[in-house]
Protein backbone atom coordinates (compact mmCIF):
# COMPACT_ATOMS: atom_id res chain seq x y z
CA UNK A 1 0.00 0.00 0.00
CA UNK A 2 2.25 2.62 -1.16
CA UNK A 3 -0.58 5.57 -0.88
CA UNK A 4 -1.16 5.39 2.55
CA UNK A 5 0.42 8.30 4.40
CA UNK A 6 2.38 7.33 8.02
CA UNK A 7 1.77 9.67 10.18
CA UNK A 8 4.92 11.95 10.56
CA UNK A 9 6.26 12.87 13.95
CA UNK A 10 6.75 16.34 14.81
CA UNK A 11 10.24 17.54 14.70
CA UNK A 12 11.42 18.35 18.28
CA UNK A 13 12.04 21.78 19.56
CA UNK A 14 15.34 22.73 18.75
CA UNK A 15 17.22 23.38 22.24
CA UNK A 16 17.73 27.06 22.69
CA UNK A 17 21.16 27.88 24.04
CA UNK A 18 21.76 28.83 27.21
CA UNK A 19 22.40 33.00 27.96
CA UNK A 20 25.92 33.10 28.92
CA UNK A 21 25.20 35.09 32.11
CA UNK A 22 23.53 31.40 33.66
CA UNK A 23 26.47 29.41 32.37
CA UNK A 24 29.21 30.40 35.24
CA UNK A 25 29.25 26.71 36.85
CA UNK A 26 27.61 24.53 34.68
CA UNK A 27 30.35 21.78 34.82
CA UNK A 28 29.98 21.25 38.41
CA UNK A 29 32.75 19.44 38.75
CA UNK A 30 34.20 21.99 41.12
CA UNK A 31 36.03 21.83 44.63
CA UNK A 32 34.18 24.51 45.94
CA UNK A 33 32.87 24.06 49.40
CA UNK A 34 28.85 23.34 49.45
CA UNK A 35 28.06 26.21 51.71
CA UNK A 36 30.04 29.50 52.43
CA UNK A 37 30.15 30.58 56.23
CA UNK A 38 29.75 34.37 56.06
CA UNK A 39 29.98 36.76 58.85
CA UNK A 40 29.02 40.44 59.07
CA UNK A 41 27.83 43.24 61.56
CA UNK A 42 28.50 40.28 64.16
CA UNK A 43 26.39 37.83 62.60
CA UNK A 44 27.26 34.79 60.80
CA UNK A 45 25.44 32.52 58.60
CA UNK A 46 25.91 30.32 55.54
CA UNK A 47 25.47 31.36 52.40
CA UNK A 48 24.30 28.59 49.57
CA UNK A 49 23.76 31.23 46.33
CA UNK A 50 27.39 31.81 46.40
CA UNK A 51 27.40 28.58 44.22
CA UNK A 52 25.87 30.49 40.98
CA UNK A 53 28.83 32.82 40.12
CA UNK A 54 32.21 31.98 38.49
CA UNK A 55 34.67 31.13 40.76
CA UNK A 56 37.39 33.61 40.50
CA UNK A 57 35.50 36.84 38.92
CA UNK A 58 35.76 40.41 39.74
CA UNK A 59 32.65 41.33 41.13
CA UNK A 60 30.41 45.01 41.54
CA UNK A 61 27.76 46.38 43.51
CA UNK A 62 25.64 48.55 41.64
CA UNK A 63 23.28 50.79 43.58
CA UNK A 64 19.93 53.07 43.43
CA UNK A 65 18.19 50.61 41.01
CA UNK A 66 14.53 51.11 40.51
CA UNK A 67 12.22 49.00 41.24
CA UNK A 68 11.91 48.68 37.60
CA UNK A 69 15.09 46.97 36.99
CA UNK A 70 15.37 42.85 36.84
CA UNK A 71 18.41 40.84 35.96
CA UNK A 72 17.81 40.75 32.20
CA UNK A 73 17.75 44.60 32.02
CA UNK A 74 20.87 44.54 34.22
CA UNK A 75 22.89 42.61 32.32
CA UNK A 76 21.43 44.18 28.78
CA UNK A 77 23.20 47.55 30.18
CA UNK A 78 26.83 45.36 31.00
CA UNK A 79 26.70 42.93 28.22
CA UNK A 80 28.62 44.68 25.77
CA UNK A 81 32.45 44.61 27.68
CA UNK A 82 33.58 40.95 26.72
CA UNK A 83 34.27 39.42 30.01
CA UNK A 84 30.71 40.33 31.49
CA UNK A 85 29.39 36.85 33.61
CA UNK A 86 26.13 37.23 35.47
CA UNK A 87 23.88 40.01 36.92
CA UNK A 88 21.78 39.77 39.59
CA UNK A 89 19.25 41.90 41.07
CA UNK A 90 18.50 41.41 44.97
CA UNK A 91 14.66 41.15 45.89
CA UNK A 92 12.74 40.65 48.97
CA UNK A 93 12.08 37.07 49.79
CA UNK A 94 8.02 37.38 50.14
CA UNK A 95 7.49 40.09 48.18
CA UNK A 96 9.54 39.82 45.50
CA UNK A 97 10.07 43.67 45.23
CA UNK A 98 13.55 44.77 44.24
CA UNK A 99 15.97 45.97 47.15
CA UNK A 100 17.24 48.73 45.16
CA UNK A 101 20.66 47.00 44.33
CA UNK A 102 22.41 43.99 42.77
CA UNK A 103 25.81 42.61 41.62
CA UNK A 104 27.62 41.98 38.43
CA UNK A 105 30.75 39.93 37.64
CA UNK A 106 32.92 39.77 35.19
CA UNK A 107 36.00 37.66 34.86
CA UNK A 108 38.52 40.37 32.83
CA UNK A 109 40.40 42.74 35.20
CA UNK A 110 40.56 44.99 33.17
CA UNK A 111 36.56 44.71 31.75
CA UNK A 112 36.31 45.42 35.66
CA UNK A 113 37.58 48.33 36.01
CA UNK A 114 36.14 49.82 32.93
CA UNK A 115 32.73 49.18 33.72
CA UNK A 116 33.63 50.64 37.20
CA UNK A 117 35.10 53.50 35.48
CA UNK A 118 32.48 53.66 32.72
CA UNK A 119 29.35 52.97 33.75
CA UNK A 120 29.21 54.56 37.24
CA UNK A 121 26.25 57.32 36.99
CA UNK A 122 24.92 55.93 34.06
CA UNK A 123 21.33 55.62 33.66
CA UNK A 124 19.65 51.85 33.94
CA UNK A 125 15.71 51.95 33.76
CA UNK A 126 14.99 55.62 35.11
CA UNK A 127 17.97 56.02 37.98
CA UNK A 128 21.41 56.61 37.63
CA UNK A 129 23.76 53.86 39.41
CA UNK A 130 26.26 53.84 41.53
CA UNK A 131 29.23 51.17 41.28
CA UNK A 132 31.69 50.15 44.09
CA UNK A 133 33.49 47.05 43.92
CA UNK A 134 32.07 44.40 45.56
CA UNK A 135 33.26 43.39 49.04
CA UNK A 136 31.96 39.63 49.15
CA UNK A 137 35.03 37.69 49.66
CA UNK A 138 35.76 40.03 52.86
CA UNK A 139 32.17 38.82 54.53
CA UNK A 140 33.84 35.06 54.18
CA UNK A 141 34.45 33.91 57.90
CA UNK A 142 37.17 32.70 57.00
CA UNK A 143 38.83 35.75 55.16
CA UNK A 144 42.15 36.96 56.43
CA UNK A 145 40.13 40.63 56.78
CA UNK A 146 37.51 38.81 58.89
CA UNK A 147 40.47 36.89 61.11
CA UNK A 148 42.55 40.34 61.59
CA UNK A 149 38.99 42.06 62.82
CA UNK A 150 38.43 39.04 65.08
CA UNK A 151 42.57 38.81 66.57
CA UNK A 152 41.81 42.99 66.70
CA UNK A 153 38.24 42.59 69.03
CA UNK A 154 39.70 40.24 71.48
CA UNK A 155 42.24 42.55 72.18
CA UNK A 156 40.22 45.68 72.56
CA UNK A 157 39.87 47.45 75.67
CA UNK A 158 36.91 45.66 77.98
CA UNK A 159 34.20 47.62 78.51
CA UNK A 160 33.14 49.53 81.29
CA UNK A 161 30.66 48.20 84.22
CA UNK A 162 28.29 50.84 82.87
CA UNK A 163 28.43 50.23 79.43
CA UNK A 164 28.16 46.44 80.07
CA UNK A 165 25.07 47.04 82.26
CA UNK A 166 23.38 48.91 79.63
CA UNK A 167 23.92 46.17 77.25
CA UNK A 168 22.61 43.28 79.75
CA UNK A 169 19.65 45.51 80.60
CA UNK A 170 16.12 44.00 80.52
CA UNK A 171 14.15 45.40 77.84
CA UNK A 172 11.03 48.07 78.64
CA UNK A 173 7.95 47.27 78.14
CA UNK A 174 7.48 48.82 74.74
CA UNK A 175 10.80 47.38 73.72
CA UNK A 176 13.07 50.46 73.99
Amino acid sequence: MPNEMVPTRPAPNPVLPVPKQYQANADKGNARPKTYKMSSAGQNWEDHTLHDWPEDDHRIFVGDLGNECNDDLLAQAFQHFKSFQKAKVIRERVTGKSRGYGFVCFLDVEDFMAALRNMNGKYIGNRPIKLRKSTWQDRAASSEKSQQKKAWQSKAAPKSKKHMSAVHAPKHRHGR
